[in-house]
């Protein structure tokens, strides 16, 4: 029998970007992924992996808090009459965690340099998917629009069904143009 490997923050997987450490879940694990994969080698050091976990948990404490105010509804009846579903503080609060903590690790559209300057060095060509997903779904990727800094312009409805196109810049939607020839 195989001994399980041991883990401590700050250890690196082949390709030199931190690994997630064992006690995240499967779509933390995703996140997790999804971020430290959108940058530098580099970008990401052992002090940054309470941090990276404190962004998972505050995603998914924001998803679980919106499915119940989904389900449940904004509104729900209490002790005086109608009163808004805890959820909806919940999420509030989960979100405005996950400015604050995209902020401290620098993945904040407001950080700037956020995204990889030689994207195209390092991206593979699955890292385009996301628009592969948005197109079968009806989505038309060409008319995403820019925001006055030239990144992709905020919506919120697109980016929580699409987290990785947080990490989209305007000229990968023009590479995913030109790859399918449209």
């Amino acid at each position: 029998m195989r001994k399980p490997a041991s883990y401590s923050p700050g250890d690196r997987d082949e390709s030199g970007r931190l690994v997630c450490p064992p006690t995240v879940n499967a779509a933390g694990r995703k996140l997790w992924h999804a971020t430290v994969y959108s940058y530098e080698v580099d970008k990401f050091r052992a002090a940054h992996v309470p941090l990276l976990v404190a962004l998972v948990d505050a995603h998914e404490l924001r998803d679980k808090a919106a499915a119940q105010v989904e389900k449940d509804g904004a509104f729900i009846p209490g002790r005086d009459g109608v009163r808004e579903h805890p959820g909806v503080r919940t999420k509030r609060r989960a979100e405005a965690s996950i400015t604050s903590l995209s902020a401290k690790l620098g993945l904040s559209n407001a950080a700037g340099h956020h995204r990889r300057e030689h994207a195209n060095r390092h991206r593979t060509k699955h890292h385009l998917e996301v628009f592969d997903r948005m197109t079968r779904d009806g989505i038309n990727v060409a008319r995403l629009k820019r925001d006055r800094e030239g990144r992709i312009r905020f919506h919120s409805d697109l980016f929580d069904r699409y987290p990785d196109l947080f990490f989209m810049t305007p000229s990968d939607v023009t590479d995913y143009l030109r790859e399918i020839k449209v």
